[in-house]
Order: C-alpha cells, then structure tokens, then sequence
C-alpha cells in the first residue's frame, strides 16, 4: 500500500511538473502537504474553498496562470520552494502583489509574517518563505494557548507565595496604596463628569419657553447702549443666552423677532420723544418772543393808562363890578345867534382843570341863551 501511495504520489507530482515553469524537485524546503495550515483544512466545506481562492497567487508564480477552483491545492501540494536562480524574479513579482493578496498567502501557508509591517518588508518575507518553505516552529495563533499556562503560573506563583505571612503583608501595603490611588484617580474625574452632565441635562430636560427668551432679549436690549445696539446681532444674542438656557440653536427665530420688536419699539419710543422736545422747544421760543415784543411795546408806550378828557366845571357868575377891574379878561363870547353874551352869562373856566373827573349833573333843560357844552 506504501508503494502505492508514493507511486500515485510521484505521478501527481510527475503531472504538476509538466505544467510548472521548474521542476518541483529543485525546491530545498518542505512540501506545502505537509505545513500545518494546509493539513488543519480539509478537502470540503467553506474553508477548503477560502483556501483554494487564496493559493490563487502563488499557482499563478507556480504555473503562470489563475488555475480552476478545486484543483490549485491539489496541483501545490509537492509545491516546496522556487530555485535560487529564480530569486529575483519572484521577489519581483511578489513586491507587485497587493497587501490583500500577501495576507491571504500568509494565511493559507501560515507564514510566520506579520502583515502589521510595511509592504515592502512583507513581501520579502513572503519571498523567503516561499523559496524555502519550512514547517513554523511557533503558530500564529500559539500565543492564545501559551497565555493560559501563564495564567496558571501566576497563579501557583501566587498560592506559594500566600504561604509565608510576611510576604503577603508586604503584597497588600504594596498593592493597597496603589489600588486607593487608582480608585483616588478614578474617583475624581467621576465627580466633575457628573457636575458637568448635570446642569446640561437639567437643560435640556426643561427647555426655556418662549416668554422667558424674550424677557432676556428685551433687557439685553434694553440694556445696550443705543450706539452699540447695531452691533448686537442674533448669533451675539444667541450666545449669550446659551449660558442661561443651554442650547438655543433651535430658538433662533424667537431671539431674532423679540430683538426686533424690541428695537422697533426704542425707535418708535425716541421719535416721539424727540417730537415733544421740539414742540416744547418751540413752544417757549414763541412765548419768549410774545414776551420780548410786549416789552418792547411797553417801553415804546409807556405804562400810562387811557383816562376820559376832563369834564369842564360848571359855570361859574362872575361879578359885573369886577369885570372892569380885571384887564386880562377876554373878549365876551359870541352866542349862536350871533349877539354878544353878558359877561355875567359867560362861564368862565380855571386855568389848569384838576385831573380828577368831576361828576357833573346836566338840567335836561337848559334855559334860553346859554352856552351848549
């Protein structure tokens, strides 16, 4: 059965030389039937089939070509390392592959190659690989088993060392320092992440409502000095009520029409304010003028007041013996029909009248022949 097996054996591996670029005898390393990634993987299912999909590359170094789906694993298995001479060739080609491409070689042959490493130093690891192909002495995956041995030595290590009471002590004031320094520092931060949190997430449990930004926006407003109040924006409006109420980036149409209200009622407010001043103003220069014009005609006309033309006094008889005696008298009056009066009809009347107004009463019938006053 031996026999037969190596016979079939060496007619496979007689076929894949004739369809190889080299013959596989030429290669020094070990056969790819023989790497452990490549016996973990059985002849169906959907490993076989990952497989087969990532030997693609190295059948097409092999044999210059893609291969079929089912038979590249079959046609590698005495694949075991290129020839020296052809070296360059394949680091060449190998430097060409894709980081995808090298890292399913990896995984399939399970090359002992970090594909963490730059593309350059990956390649050539594969290339050595694949010019000497060797069986891993460590796995890829034998650090997962390695730890739980270490685990259990720590362990031991730790159920020995319990043995002795000193060294236990001197473990625990070791370890016990350490540990409230790290609960000291892991405490601290918690508790400003907490005050932090806790005024947002009151905010923003309990939204402001709109009556409570306009009161803000009005006094903001109100406030600001009318010089800067062009300067006094939305965005600036916004921020500053954000430290009040939180996030307001939603509330930006109620910020920006109570800013406006407002500011449209400060204007409307000092127009008509400056209205008044001016009629005031006007209103008193015009009084200072009536009041300067009286005065002027005051001092033009003098403060005397408007009194009725003295009365003449009543007649006074003069003494006929005495008209004689007095030269200085004038000439006697003429009546209206043109005779000459008596002088004792004739009234006289004094020099200088007094400026008092003398109450006259007047007979409603004169007698014939004296004067009409």
């Amino acid at each position: 059965m031996a026999g037969e097996h190596h016979d079939t054996a060496a007619s496979d591996a007689e076929e894949n030389d004739a369809g190889a670029k080299f013959a596989f005898s030429e290669g020094t390393g070990a056969p790819l039937v023989q790497l452990p990634a490549v016996q973990a993987v059985g002849n169906r299912g959907a490993a076989c089939k990952q497989l087969e999909a990532r030997l693609e590359s190295l059948h097409r170094l092999v044999f210059g070509r893609a291969g079929r789906a089912g038979e590249r694993r079959r046609a590698l298995e005495a694949f075991c390392g290129f020839p020296e001479a052809m070296r360059e060739s394949i680091s060449e080609r190998v430097h060409k592959l894709k980081k995808d491409k090298l890292r399913g070689l990896i995984q399939a042959l399970g090359m002992p190659v970090h594909i963490s490493n730059a593309h350059a130093q990956v390649a050539d690891g594969v290339t050595a690989f694949l010019m000497q192909p060797r069986v891993a002495e460590a796995k890829l995956r034998t650090p997962r088993k390695t730890s739980r041995p270490q685990k259990k030595a720590v362990k031991r290590g730790r159920a020995a060392a319990s043995e002795s009471a000193e060294p236990d002590v001197s473990l625990k004031r070791n370890v016990g320092p350490a540990r409230t320094e790290d609960a000291e520092v892991k405490g601290t931060p918690k508790r400003t992440k907490k005050e932090v949190p806790v005024a947002e997430r009151a905010s923003s449990a309990q939204p402001p409502s709109d009556d409570a930004i306009r009161v803000a926006v009005y006094k903001r407003v109100l406030s600001t000095p009318r010089e800067e109040r062009s300067k006094l924006t939305t965005k600036a409006l916004r921020l500053e009520l954000e430290q009040l109420f939180g996030d307001l980036e939603a509330r930006k149409a109620v910020i920006k029409e109570s800013a406006s209200e407002c500011v449209s009622a400060l204007v409307a407010a000092e127009e008509a304010a400056s209205a008044v001043a001016a009629a005031t103003t006007v209103s008193l220069s015009s009084a200072a003028t009536v009041g300067t014009t009286a005065a002027v005609v005051g001092r033009n006309s003098g403060d005397h007041t408007v009194e009725p033309s003295p009365a003449p006094h009543p007649p006074q008889v003069v003494d006929s013996s005495t008209l004689g005696d007095s030269r200085s008298q004038a000439p006697p009056p003429r009546t209206p029909d043109g005779s000459i009066a008596l002088h004792a009809s004739v009234p006289t009347f004094p020099a200088h009248p007094s400026t008092t107004v003398p109450v006259v009463s007047i007979p409603p019938h004169l007698p014939a022949g004296e004067p009409v006053l």
